[in-house]
């Protein structure tokens, strides 16, 4: 039998009863905000369960309850298809329902989607908006290197 022995008093091993939070099975409960399973919930299969999201996403849901679950499936990417510029990386960002932080200007999303780093060589950053904080100039020349001086890559439309 397995079972934990409680070593004080003499007390013999005794099997730990289920565990139970809220009046739900801890299999059947959610996971937490910013972690995610194939169906929401915790597990006591060893390996499986609950996972913390990936880098560049984040949690779905604006608040956690008992109820949850369904919505616990799967994380939300950061949305870079038209600005390369979002991201996460820290457990306290993937908890939140728009976790996603902008990356500073000329610092754009590579393939690490949990850091921001400056262009590779042969690429260039190009921003475009109207908004006064999207100043990327309008005619860069291309001889020499362009002083990026976009104050908030988040008002500009496309990065």
């Amino acid at each position: 039998s397995s079972g934990i022995n409680a070593e004080y008093g003499g007390s013999p091993t005794q099997d730990l009863a289920e565990v139970v939070v809220v009046g739900k099975a801890w299999e059947s409960y959610p996971c937490g905000l910013g972690h995610f399973s194939t169906d929401g919930t915790h597990s006591d299969t060893q390996g499986s369960g609950c996972k913390v999201c990936a880098d560049g996403s984040h949690d779905k849901r604006d608040r956690f309850a008992a109820d949850t679950a369904t919505q616990a499936t799967a994380c939300k990417e950061c949305d870079n298809s038209v600005k390369k510029i979002y991201y996460t990386r820290d457990l306290a960002d993937k908890m939140k329902k728009d976790g996603c932080k902008v990356c500073s200007a000329p610092d754009v999303v590579h393939s690490n989607k949990g850091e921001c780093k400056k262009c590779e060589a042969g690429q260039e950053y190009y921003a475009v908006g109207t908004d006064a904080a999207c100043n990327y100039p309008d005619n860069p020349t291309r001889t020499t290197a362009t002083q990026v001086a976009v104050t908030d890559p988040a008002k500009c439309t496309k990065v």
